[in-house]
């Protein structure tokens, strides 16, 4: 190899690796921290590097895993715009399947469920046999549940049950199993059962109709309180802002 050239390629390596040994480090950082849950130190890594990272073999994951942790964090806004774009600039990243979710969880818990319907659907469409059909299932489960459309909750339940038995999904649904569903509103969580019957009994003395359900996962038992069962959202909303007006805090399930 000629000097010069040979003084350039050495030259051009002086330069780039450095860069491109801070950008591995910094990745690598951000995969530690998402993995760890510290979703805000992700998001603070990943957009350090997201202009720099767009034409790197990897950089799917990095819209990914920032994506993810806006949403994650609350800030739905940001995250579906990165969703959105990894799924028009990455057309063949492996995870787009995983955008598609993530758009619909977007929707989800803002309370468009029917728009969480449509992106669930959407990849349904565009993916039949995508790898995350249980999660898929689990999810259009949900927001059957949440639109109060029970019985195609309930075929959904069961397809769960009998295609994917022994599938993470499964066993997460094992709180939406009812012979009736309704909604009802949470008011509180507690690991000992006196507490929640003490707040239970309160309520009812104020005339509302409380009870105490029993949550076990992993066996480990929740005793949650819930006010009410009721046909529509709209029922559960009214009587929601009413409780939340005496400093309870509310979540209306399913």
């Amino acid at each position: 190899m000629p000097r010069k050239i040979f003084n350039l390629a050495i030259l051009v390596y002086l330069v780039l690796y450095p860069a491109v040994a801070s950008y591995s480090s910094d990745f690598h950082n951000i995969r530690v921290n998402f993995l760890k849950g510290d979703y805000n130190a992700c998001i603070v890594e990943g957009e350090k590097i997201l202009i720099d990272a767009y034409h790197s073999r990897d950089a799917d994951e990095l819209y990914y895993l920032l994506a993810t942790s806006y949403l994650k964090t609350g800030n739905y806004l940001r995250a579906e715009d990165i969703f959105e774009i990894l799924i028009k600039e990455f057309k063949d990243s492996k995870f787009r399947d995983e955008a598609y979710i993530g758009l619909g969880d977007v929707c989800l818990l803002e309370g468009d469920f029917s728009g969480a319907e449509a992106k669930y659907r959407e990849l349904l469409r565009i993916n039949p046999s995508t790898k995350l059909i249980s999660l898929v299932t689990l999810k259009l489960a949900q927001v059957m549940l949440k639109q109060g459309k029970w019985e195609e909750a309930r075929q959904y339940l069961n397809k769960l049950n009998e295609d994917f038995p022994l599938s993470l999904e499964r066993r997460l649904a094992e709180s939406f199993w009812n012979d009736d569903f309704y909604f009802t509103i949470q008011v509180g969580s507690f690991s000992d059962a006196n507490n929640a019957k003490k707040l239970s009994q309160k309520l009812n003395e104020k005339k509302y109709p409380a009870y105490v359900d029993e949550f076990k996962v992993n066996d480990k038992i929740t005793y949650r309180v819930r006010v009410g069962k009721f046909n529509t959202r709209q029922e559960a909303e009214d009587l929601a802002k009413k409780l939340a007006g005496l400093g309870y805090p509310t979540k209306i399930f399913p």
